[in-house]
């Protein structure tokens, strides 16, 4: 079973995609192979040109960053 904190997502702190592929040390190119996406695909999110990718993506992108996929902003 999970921990209940008491926590809600809302209230924890969100990370900017690119302030989290930095923090891991990868360039575009390399956190795009990790997920098998092209580099464009995560420069468009980054930049705001694509705000909605698949719940898949975002799950691949959270355990590529070691992140909760939850508090990644796009």
């Amino acid at each position: 079973q999970p921990i209940r904190t008491g926590l809600t997502v809302s209230c924890m702190k969100k990370i900017w995609l690119r302030e989290a592929r930095l923090r891991a040390g990868l360039t575009q190119a390399e956190l795009g192979e990790r997920i098998a996406k092209p580099q464009s695909f995560i420069s468009k999110l980054e930049i705001g040109k694509r705000l909605d990718p698949p719940v898949s993506v975002v799950v691949s992108l959270g355990k590529a960053l070691t992140v909760d996929p939850l508090l990644l902003r796009f």
